[in-house]
C-alpha cells in the first residue's frame, strides 16, 4: 500500500523512485485523471509531491508521544480531564469506536495496546463563575471555558508504526483533496459561465430576429440591448481567462502543482496553548490552581481545524 514501506522510518527521506511515481499517479486520480494529458506530468509534478511528502512526514512527525487514554490514563493526567467531561464520556468513546471494538474483540495472539489518533474540535465558551481575592468571594464574575467535543478516534492499530504511516497517508490525501475542491471550483465556474454565455446568446439572437416580426417582441423581463451585449462580451472575456479545456487543463494541472509544491500554506500544525484550571476555565499566567498546557492543533486552507493527540489504549 502507498507509503507504508517508506513511511515506517524515522527518516524524512530521500524518498525512493517508485514511492515518489506511486505518490505521483495518487495525486493524478484522486484530483482529475485528464490532467495526465498535460505533456510531462510527473517530471513537471515530482519537486511537488516530494515537498508533499516531507511536509506530511514533519507534521506527523510534530504530534508528539502518545497519552494513555483509558481510566488510570484520565486519572493521572490532568490534559485527559480537560479533554474529556469525565472518565465515563473517554470509555464510551473507546466503546463506541467500532475499530476499537473490533480490535478488541479479534481472537488473535496480538497483545499490547492500540494505537489511534484522537481527534476533536475546540471551542470556548462564556460563561459566569465565582472568584476569589483573599476573603472576598466575587459572584457572576466572566469566564471563557475551554471546551473539547465531537471526539473521534482516526487510523486505529496495533502497531504504532502503522498508525504513523496511514495519518501521513491521510494528510497526503487531504492535501489531494483541497486541490480537487480548488479544480472543482475552477470547473464550476466555467461551466456556469458557459450556460450564462449560452442563454445570453439566445437572448439575443431573439431580439434580433424579432426587428422582423409583424408585431415588435419583447422579452420578459424586458432586456436592453446594450446591457445584453456588454455582459455577453465579459462572459467572453472571463471565458478567455479560464481558456480553453486544454489550456483549462493546464491551468487545472497548476492548482495542483500549486497545493502540492506549498503544502504549509493548506495543512499545518500549530501549538495551542492553554492555561486553564481543574474546571477547564483560562486562567493568566502565574495564577496559583492554572495549569499550563499545549496541544497540536491541525488546519486547513479551507478554515477547517481540529486538535490532535496521539493515544494508546489497552486491548481490555
Amino acid at each position: 500500500m502507498l507509503f507504508r514501506s517508506i513511511f515506517r522510518q524515522k527518516n524524512t527521506g530521500p524518498y525512493t523512485k517508485s514511492l515518489v511515481e506511486d505518490a505521483t499517479e495518487r495525486a493524478m486520480e484522486d484530483t482529475d485523471p485528464c490532467l495526465k494529458g498535460v505533456s510531462g506530468y510527473r517530471k513537471k509534478l515530482k519537486p511537488a509531491v516530494v515537498k508533499s511528502l516531507e511536509h506530511v512526514t514533519a507534521l506527523v512527525e510534530s504530534l508528539g508521544e502518545p497519552l494513555q487514554m483509558d481510566g488510570v490514563g484520565f486519572s493521572r493526567d490532568f490534559r485527559l480531564k480537560l479533554l474529556f467531561p469525565s472518565a465515563e464520556h473517554l470509555s464510551r468513546v473507546l466503546r463506541d469506536d467500532p475499530n476499537v471494538k473490533r480490535l478488541r474483540a479479534a481472537k488473535t495472539a496480538a497483545t499490547g495496546s492500540i494505537h489511534a489518533l484522537l481527534v476533536m474540535d475546540y471551542e470556548e465558551k462564556s460563561t459566569f463563575g465565582t472568584e476569589s481575592l483573599g476573603n472576598i468571594v466575587t459572584s457572576n464574575v466572566p469566564q471563557v471555558a475551554a471546551n473539547f467535543r465531537n471526539h473521534r478516534l482516526l487510523d486505529v492499530t496495533r502497531d504504532a508504526q502503522e498508525t504513523l504511516c496511514l495519518l501521513r497517508r491521510r494528510a497526503y490525501d487531504q492535501l489531494l483533496q483541497i486541490a480537487l475542491n480548488l479544480i472543482t471550483r475552477q470547473r464550476d465556474k466555467r461551466a456556469g459561465l458557459e450556460r450564462r454565455h449560452t442563454l445570453l446568446q439566445s437572448k439575443a439572437r431573439v431580439l434580433e430576429r424579432a426587428k422582423g416580426g409583424f408585431v415588435a417582441a419583447t422579452l420578459s423581463p424586458p432586456v436592453n440591448t446594450a446591457e445584453l451585449g456588454r455582459e455577453i462580451n465579459e462572459i467572453r472575456n472571463e471565458l478567455a481567462k479560464l481558456g480553453c479545456e486544454t489550456k483549462a487543463d493546464q491551468k487545472h494541472f497548476n492548482l495542483l502543482v500549486e497545493v502540492l509544491g506549498t503544502p504549509q500554506k493548506h495543512l499545518w500544525s500549530d501549538p495551542l496553548h492553554l492555561i486553564v484550571d481543574s474546571l477547564g476555565i483560562k486562567r493568566n499566567p502565574g495564577d496559583a490552581d492554572a495549569k499550563e498546557l499545549t496541544f497540536s492543533r491541525i488546519s486547513t486552507s479551507q478554515g477547517k481545524n481540529a486538535v490532535a493527540c496521539l493515544v494508546r489504549i489497552p486491548s481490555e
